[in-house]
């Protein structure tokens, strides 16, 4: 899987991956009491338009970095799909309030089709939609056929299509070029598509029809830009089928949506209020970019959260209407490297883990507001996540104290052979987090934590890109603590959180997201079963036993549950994106009227 989208980065985008907590929660000795829900129910509806919304008018979205890729067969990343969800309509996507559950029809006219015990999967495509100039055409089936079957294509660099749509018949032959298509996807008719599955490898397609593969791609107009050398240029003249189309991308700088002259709004659920929208980029003081919102008109966040220091004058000043905190899926953790010892041991981490002040983690990053303390692995808004223990987690003792237990620590570390309770070695202990923003306050309350247990932790601090890139992500580099890790599903599937970051299988020489490479044949043989199942209950149990396994070996510490705040001008109404880690949902707000 790429890192793209999925990993959660450092300080000045940290909320474009920003993860969050759940709508609700329990006020309880964990610090599990979450006041999104009560803070977001005056602006998003059950999907449904907000009073005081009007028609017509421009809204600036300020965002600190660019788009990942703006074509739809690559795009993997939090702010991309905030940009381009109005503009590239899928098989199935969600509404707003979703937080990834209950998928919506979007290109499909119904819900899909199984039989065959889950093979095979049918899928109705409603007629008349048209594509945005210069094209101008009908989409047909055999366009969802294309746009999925390029993403196999070494022209498109998609981060997630091998994981969730490597199980079609017919991928292999088709990616080794022995094929000219997937014979795994039919189209017995224009408005038809049939998925046929081998029953290897991911069995809930169903689920993964929401991501932004599964929308339509013409071939006879995308193969002139899909046959250059190298990678596809399609993204610099992406088709649109939703109500908005890009009138200019000058990658790092700007990005504009105007209204596609060719939508039909009698086939969309999507109210679309806003004449045109600029993604502002280049923001990189979030303080800045926050008080230039907040002060000034029709301007909003984009990959950016309000940073900690000012939700307080937001909430408690005049402008606390301009402040929602949206729930939404993800979850923050330390990564302890098995293959360095002496985290090969693991009494020595689940030490780690009893003696990390999870509390103050959260406190550093804003409070209570900002989101929970987290207990285990999969999180709020995630299929499995009650089954797994819910807020109070599986009661391991080593993460019952979330203000960290020194002497629980010790016992550990006397269980693992240190008779003193206190690591004896001298030897450095590298630990590698970012330089700023609530993240760096993360690492240094964990240096701080594990430092009591006697080990002599050397803190490296660097900015996001580079913690992952040249240390955390390459195996060779030999981290043995990474406390700035966190992830976020790509819909409400367990799998889409285990799977990447703990099957071996998916241990890599770079990019590498299983950070504990923990390499056990047996927990191997767990995810890829679990993986195959179709989507259902025993799929969500089989996910929330991993959670529970993985949580009790300590490959990992969980500490935070997000919840993203975002803020707008006064005269902006904003809608969030639940299901994508709240980033804005332009397609959706609108001026205040």
């Amino acid at each position: 899987m790429s890192s793209s989208r999925r990993w959660l980065i450092g300080p000045a985008l940290a909320a474009a991956v920003l993860v969050l907590a759940a709508c609700g929660g329990s006020n309880n000795s964990s610090g599990n009491k979450n006041t999104a829900g009560k803070l977001a129910a005056g602006v998003n509806g059950p999907g449904k338009p907000v009073d005081g919304q009007k028609k017509g008018g421009h809204v600036t979205v300020l965002s600190n970095g660019d788009v990942d890729y703006m074509d739809p067969g690559a795009s993997y990343y939090q702010f991309t799909y905030g940009v381009i969800s109005g503009v590239v309509r899928q098989l199935y996507t969600f509404k707003p309030t979703d937080t990834g559950t209950n998928p919506t029809p979007d290109m499909a006219d119904g819900e899909p089709q199984v039989t065959d015990g889950g093979k095979t999967i049918t899928v109705h495509i409603r007629k008349g939609i048209k594509y945005s100039p210069p094209y101008g055409k009908e989409v047909k089936a055999a366009d969802i056929k294309y746009g999925i079957e390029r993403a196999f294509t070494p022209a498109v660099p998609n981060g997630y299509i091998n994981n969730y749509y490597g199980g079609l018949v017919g991928v292999d032959a088709f990616k080794k070029g022995k094929a000219k298509d997937i014979s795994g996807i039919e189209t017995p008719d224009d408005y038809t598509v049939v998925f046929h599955l081998s029953g290897k490898g991911w069995g809930d397609l169903v689920g993964a029809l929401v991501l932004p593969a599964s929308g339509p791609v013409p071939e006879a107009y995308a193969k002139q830009f899909d046959s250059v050398k190298g990678q596809s240029t399609y993204g610099q003249h992406v088709l649109a089928t939703g109500p908005y189309m890009i009138k200019t991308y000058k990658p790092g700088k700007t990005i504009e949506l105007v209204r596609n002259p060719n939508w039909d709004s009698s086939t969309d659920f999507r109210p679309a209020y806003l004449d045109s929208i600029t993604f502002d980029e280049g923001n990189a003081d979030a303080s800045v970019a926050t008080r230039r919102i907040v002060q000034g008109n029709s301007l909003a966040n984009g990959d950016f959260a309000v940073p900690p220091d000012q939700l307080k004058p937001l909430v408690r000043g005049s402008n606390k209407q301009d402040l929602t905190v949206t729930p939404g899926a993800g979850m923050r953790y330390l990564g302890l490297n098995t293959t360095v010892k002496p985290f090969d041991n693991i009494n020595v981490r689940k030490a780690v883990a009893a003696v990390l002040d999870r509390q103050a983690m959260l406190t550093t990053r804003g409070g209570p507001l900002v989101g929970s303390v987290a207990t285990h692995m999969l999180y709020p808004t995630v299929a499995g996540f009650d089954q797994a223990g819910g807020f109070e987690g599986s009661g391991y003792d080593f993460l019952k104290n979330p203000q960290g237990d020194l002497n629980l620590a010790m016992e550990y570390m006397k269980k693992a052979g240190y008779p003193s309770g206190k690591y004896t070695s001298n030897k450095p202990v590298l630990m590698v987090g970012v330089n700023s923003g609530g993240g760096k306050s993360n690492a240094e309350v964990a240096q701080r934590s594990i430092s009591k247990l006697g080990f002599n932790i050397k803190l490296r601090e660097v900015d996001s890109g580079t913690m992952y890139t040249k240390f955390c992500q390459v195996p060779k580099a030999k981290v043995p603590i990474c406390p700035n890790l966190g992830w976020i599903k790509d819909y409400s599937d367990g799998g889409t959180i285990i799977s990447p970051l703990w099957n071996p299988a998916n241990i890599v020489p770079a990019g590498n997201v299983n950070f504990s490479q923990y390499k056990d044949p047996e927990l191997q043989k767990e995810i890829e079963a679990a993986a195959a199942l179709p989507g259902g209950a025993a799929r969500v149990k089989a996910w929330a036993d991993l959670d529970k396994k993985i949580t009790g070996l300590a490959l990992g510490v969980p500490y935070l549950w997000d919840n993203t705040p975002n803020v707008a001008s006064s005269n902006v109404l904003q809608i969030n994106q639940a299901w994508n880690a709240g980033q804005l949902a332009a397609d959706w707000s609108s001026l205040k009227g």
